[in-house]
């Protein structure tokens, strides 16, 4: 076999990168740092919760909703009075209304339970966010905390 040579890759010129993106001199405080990013993860963990706790909350409900409308929705259907054709429909009539009505409250209920469990963890989140940026300062070089 014959010797083969490599070709030399070309070298890239070294770019000074402190030159386009200035930094401040020394490091910031890494224990400091990686605790403010330890209490972050600790507030996503909380709003986390939160939120899987009001969708379960919200999927509970729902589900009972749901089976309310499947009875009423029987006793529609059962519905059979005695008397005339008007007297029936007037019974189906009233029947579909409490249904419809009950139906409106539990959509109200399940946006009010959905809205306070957004609200909840958005709380959370924006209180680890102001107290994130004031951390900030503290981990920068030469700031005590």
């Amino acid at each position: 076999m014959a010797n083969l040579k490599r070709a030399e890759a070309p070298q890239a010129p070294a770019i000074d990168l402190g030159k386009y993106f200035p930094m401040p001199v020394g490091f910031p405080d890494l224990g400091a740092f990686a605790e403010m990013q330890r209490r972050n993860m600790e507030a996503m963990t909380a709003a986390t919760q939160i939120v899987t706790q009001g969708m379960q909350a919200i999927l509970r409900r729902q589900s009972e909703l749901m089976r309310q409308a499947m009875d009423q929705y029987q006793i529609l259907l059962s519905a059979a009075p005695d008397g005339s054709p008007e007297d029936k429909l007037t019974q189906q009539i009233d029947i579909l209304k409490a249904a419809f009505e009950k139906n409106v409250a539990g959509s109200r209920e399940l946006s009010d339970i959905a809205s306070k469990v957004t609200s909840e963890a958005v709380d959370v989140l924006s209180g680890r966010y102001v107290e994130s940026l004031d951390e900030i300062k503290t981990v920068l070089p030469g700031k005590a905390a």
